[in-house]
């Protein structure tokens, strides 16, 4: 799969660089955990929220690229 990530310049390593930020709201701990690991490791920036009233918060503090909802 091609990386979705700018051309760098040599002194900035790729992993340095975030693809975007994403806000996970789930109430399940573990699908939370395990979808912040996988999107980490994928150079994203996850946010975590465990209902709709903690996720709504998060949303109007930052700007999201992506939200998945349960």
């Amino acid at each position: 799969m091609a990386s979705a990530l700018p051309d760098l310049p040599p002194d900035v390593a790729a992993e340095e660089v975030s693809r975007g930020l994403i806000l996970v709201v789930d109430d399940e701990p573990d699908i939370r955990e395990s979808l912040e690991v996988l999107l980490s490791s994928e150079g994203y920036r996850v946010t975590l929220a465990s209902n709709a009233a903690e996720g709504l918060r998060r949303l109007e503090a930052a700007n999201f690229d992506l939200v998945l909802l349960d």
